[in-house]
This record gives structure tokens, C-alpha cells and sequence, in this order.
């Protein structure tokens, strides 16, 4: 979800800028609410089968690699992203 407009330096400015978002629209959640549905079929953050998969994966390899005495350290899993 790419809502660049919600990006602020203060929590006033966020709440300044959540509520001309709600003003711009009928929605409760303004023009964002409206483009989130449609990211919902798209963005992987909404594949909750996949994000599932993807979670269980990391917990699988940090297991493994605490079993083997690793040093914990970042990783990626394969078409994770």
C-alpha cells in the first residue's frame, strides 16, 4: 500500500494530514481507503496463505541454524519479497 501523503514528522502532522485525507472522500478512510481495496488483490501483504508460508519458512531455517550453534544473522527466504 503506497500512501506517501501519510508521512509526517509529528504525530500532528499525521493527524493534520489523516484528516484532510477523510475530508477528500465519503469513505472513512478517504482516497486511501478506496486504492487499499484495491491493493488488497494485489499486494502481497494481503496474501495471507503466502505471508503464512513465508513466516513458517523463517522460523524453519532460524531453528535450523540455532541447531547447527549459528550466530543469529539476517537472511532472506527465496521469493519471500
Amino acid at each position: 500500500m503506497h500512501m506517501p501523503e501519510l508521512i509526517t514528522q509529528s504525530v500532528a502532522q499525521y493527524e493534520i494530514a489523516s484528516l484532510r485525507a477523510g475530508a477528500k472522500s465519503r469513505s472513512p478512510l478517504g482516497d486511501q481507503g478506496e486504492s487499499s481495496q484495491g491493493n488488497r488483490q494485489t499486494m502481497p501483504l494481503f496474501d495471507t496463505a503466502r505471508m503464512t508460508r513465508n513466516l513458517e519458512a523463517a522460523y524453519s531455517e532460524m531453528w535450523a541454524r540455532q541447531r547447527l550453534g549459528g550466530r543469529p544473522e539476517s537472511f532472506a527466504i527465496p521469493g519471500a519479497s
